[in-house]
């Protein structure tokens, strides 16, 4: 009896192992990470390249949504932040939901330039992007970003 249990257990568990790596997959990347004063204004993050693996490179869908997402002491500025290949809408000041557009047969990419003001609550320390993928295939994560130095 314990022995079939074990056999049902682990078929169930390479059945399920097997069918999340049928999911997309994307590599996501931030171009550079970067340390600025408590202080500044309007700061400019590293480019966030969000690409389809060349393994899964129909996998990027029109119409699937994802999330980028700042800790609250963040907020976009949503004149000067600049999304490619892509539409998009803010959710809140630190929140932007990202609908697919024109995707192709080969790799695609979409490239966020993000401009963000640091609000008075902000504490010296590290700071990551939420990547959320929701039913997209694009990877959940996140990314260190931004450095402010007291």
């Amino acid at each position: 009896m314990k022995k079939s249990c074990l056999i049902i257990t682990v078929t169930i568990i390479s059945i399920l192992t097997m069918c999340a790596t049928a999911f997309g997959y994307s590599n996501n990347l931030i171009s550079e990470v970067v340390s600025v004063p408590l202080s500044s204004e309007n700061v400019e993050l590293g480019t966030i390249t969000i690409q389809e693996d060349s393994a899964f490179s129909n996998d990027f869908v029109d119409g699937n949504i994802f999330i980028i997402s700042l800790p609250n002491s963040l907020s976009f500025d949503q004149d000067k932040t600049i999304i490619e290949d892509a539409e998009y809408r803010y959710v809140t000041n630190s929140r932007i939901e990202i609908t697919m557009t024109n995707t192709t047969p080969s790799v695609d990419t979409i490239a966020i330039h993000p401009v963000i003001n640091i609000l008075p609550k902000a504490e010296a320390g590290d700071f990551r992007v939420k990547i959320d993928g929701r039913d997209s295939a694009v990877t959940t994560g996140e990314y260190l970003i931004l450095r402010l130095l007291p």
